[in-house]
Parts: structure tokens; C-alpha cells; sequence
């Protein structure tokens, strides 16, 4: 049965602790969303989680705008932290690009941990 090793309604967009090693689990399950919850709430599986990176991305179309958010985040024994942030917004009409570096916009809200 699953194992909560972290969990915060308000979300985390920051390094997350866990409550026990990521080394004890087959895989976790990392769940995320948006830093305002307005897109949703989304999840990956990562096996053999311990010192492997993961790929968190939210997109979205909202008022003229095509938004990407990927971030890429590092399992370190009880710690999740961002190593990469972008947000790339692409405006429809025109097709212009604005992508900002090391914008954190993903939260962390659970870490479910499996044996």
C-alpha cells in the first residue's frame, strides 16, 4: 500500500522534503499543479526514484495565450528539488515567443512513495 512521504494543500514551490528516503521505494508518484491551482492538478510516476530527475510540465491556452511550463526536478534520497524553470508563453494572433528562465510556477502538493 502507497506511502504518504509528503503532503501540503497549500503546495510547495520550492525543494520539498520527504518524510523518508526516496532509496526505500520502487517508484513515487509526484503529484503537481500550477503555482494558483487554475490548471489543475497533474502527476508522474518516476521508478527507482533515488538520484533520478523528472520532467513536470503544465500547458494551457487562456486569453490569447499558449502557456508551457516545464521544470525538471532532482530526487535526492529525502529532498525534491527544481533544477530547471521555464515559462514559455506563445501569443496566438501574432505567434510571438517570450520565454523567462528559472520561473518556478509548479507546486508540489503530495509525494506518494511505493514499496
Amino acid at each position: 500500500s502507497p506511502l504518504s512521504l509528503y503532503d501540503n494543500s497549500s503546495g510547495t514551490s520550492g525543494t520539498v522534503t520527504l518524510s523518508e528516503s526516496s532509496a526505500d521505494f520502487t517508484y513515487l508518484e509526484i503529484f503537481y499543479g500550477d503555482i494558483g491551482s487554475t490548471y489543475g492538478n497533474k502527476s508522474i510516476k518516476l521508478y527507482s526514484p533515488n538520484g533520478k530527475t523528472a520532467n513536470l510540465e503544465i500547458t494551457t491556452y487562456t486569453n490569447g495565450y499558449y502557456y508551457a511550463v516545464p521544470e525538471q526536478v532532482l530526487v535526492s534520497e529525502k529532498t525534491i528539488s527544481v533544477t530547471q524553470a521555464y515559462r514559455v508563453r506563445i501569443k496566438s494572433s501574432d505567434s510571438s515567443i517570450l520565454i523567462t528562465e528559472n520561473a518556478t510556477q509548479i507546486k508540489i502538493y503530495k509525494v506518494m512513495g511505493y514499496k
